[in-house]
């Protein structure tokens, strides 16, 4: 159930400029040095000579394009000041409007800042690695759901990129060249040998979309979702953002995650719960979990129990309940040809989807359902076996519940 994880770039190696005659400016009257020269349009090899060089901006409106004899962009910038740019002794023209002039920059000679300041926490903006930001482990602090980051290297090509969820976690390797974030918040580097957890309740306490560091804000085990939307994305990831697994699909999903894992991220999913699992034998007597009251177990007939592989053993039809509690299902949920199992909620006009299940049950937990994932209202919940054909079962277990 892997799925692609790296973003597309957000505005580079496009060819589209965002009015390129508002940023285009003239030529600048003095000839530049090899070390510096102003904001303008020069010919490369003419009037600059190729290399590396930064920008000595501040602000948020620098733009710069190098371009083909024919006028086409070979790569271009809109954004922070201060970033990298590497010309080619191949491109015939550079043109910046915003940037505050630009710096000759040596790469294999890098007037390193101490390294006090190289660890010390970092904002929105550029920094190059080993100069101005060490590489290792650095962990962001921001609210945001559009942070974004990239580690690029000597020719502004991406190494690495994500958009998300601020919070979450970046390994800048010695060998990139520069490191860019904007809506993070602020990094600070984190020691993954000593790291600063939070306490096992705070670890264990239910989780929302975000990033989580495994051993530090969410403690390993089997975690269960609540959504009943169609878009939830969850991703493990390594040290070093490597994608172990991650899922996009429908929601009220269970993940196993194992003390291995680094770094948990998710959105859409809603409310993620530790639980003790899914297909684990359990006595026929279901509990909600925020009142520790017991639910008596369904009596058995033909729509509750319609075949000994198809059957919902409790919550008893007919079972009223707050909202803010979960209610577990029990029962089998198995045969022939399985595939999966699938819970759906219906109103009395359309059924709706609740959750998926990959491994048969047989007289174990089959969901526990947040009664928070659903308005209150009167439904009937129903249970189906679908076969590795695709086709689902003509037995359908089922219980009415109200959710008040």
């Amino acid at each position: 159930m892997t799925i692609a994880k790296k973003l597309a770039v957000i505005l580079v190696k496009t060819g589209v400029i965002l009015s390129v005659a508002a940023f285009s400016a003239p030529a600048a009257g003095a000839e530049p040095t090899p070390q510096t020269f102003p904001d303008g349009t020069y010919l490369v090899n003419q009037r600059l000579p190729s290399g590396t060089y930064r920008s000595n901006g501040k602000g948020y409106w620098c733009y710069w394009r190098r371009s083909d004899d024919n006028g086409n962009i070979i790569d271009n910038h809109f954004g922070y000041s201060g970033g990298v740019v590497t010309i080619q002794a191949s491109d015939y023209q550079f043109n910046s409007s915003g940037c505050g002039g630009w710096t000759a920059l040596d790469p294999n000679n890098l007037p390193a800042l101490p390294v006090a300041q190289q660890v010390a926490p970092k904002k929105d903006g550029y920094y190059v690695v080993g100069l101005d930001i060490a590489p290792g482990v650095w962990k962001s602090n921001g609210l945001s759901s559009s942070c974004y980051w990239a580690r690029y290297d000597l020719t502004q090509d991406i190494n690495d990129n994500e958009i998300g969820y601020a919070g979450t976690v970046v390994t800048i390797r010695a060998d990139d060249f520069e490191f860019y974030t904007k809506g993070c918040g602020v990094w600070t580097m984190i020691d993954t040998n000593n790291l600063p957890a939070l306490s096992l309740a705070q670890q264990r306490a239910p989780k929302r979309s975000g990033s989580y560091v495994i051993g530090l804000d969410m403690a390993p085990g089997r975690w269960r979702s609540n959504s009943l939307d169609m878009n939830c994305y969850w991703a493990e990831q390594t040290i070093t953002q490597d994608i172990i697994d991650n899922h996009f699909g429908a929601g009220s999903v269970v993940v196993d995650i194992p003390a291995t894992v680094f770094e948990f991220k998710t959105a859409r999913c809603g409310i993620w719960v530790l639980t003790t699992g899914v297909g684990e034998s359990i006595s026929s007597t279901a509990v909600t979990q925020s009142t520790g009251t017991a639910v008596t177990p369904a009596i058995r007939s033909s729509a509750t129990c319609p075949s000994a592989n198809v059957c919902i053993l409790s919550p008893a039809s007919g079972l009223k309940v707050g909202r803010g509690n979960v209610v577990v299902f029990t029962g089998t949920a198995a045969g022939q040809g399985f595939a999966r199992y699938q819970f759906q909620a219906g109103n009395g006009a359309a059924w709706g989807h609740i959750a998926d299940f990959n491994k048969p049950v047989v007289n174990g937990t089959l969901m526990e359902l947040h009664t928070d994932s659903l308005p209150p209202g009167t439904y009937t919940i129903r249970l189906q076996v679908i076969g590795i054909s695709g086709n689902s079962s003509a037995d359908k277990a089922q219980v009415v519940l109200t959710i008040q």
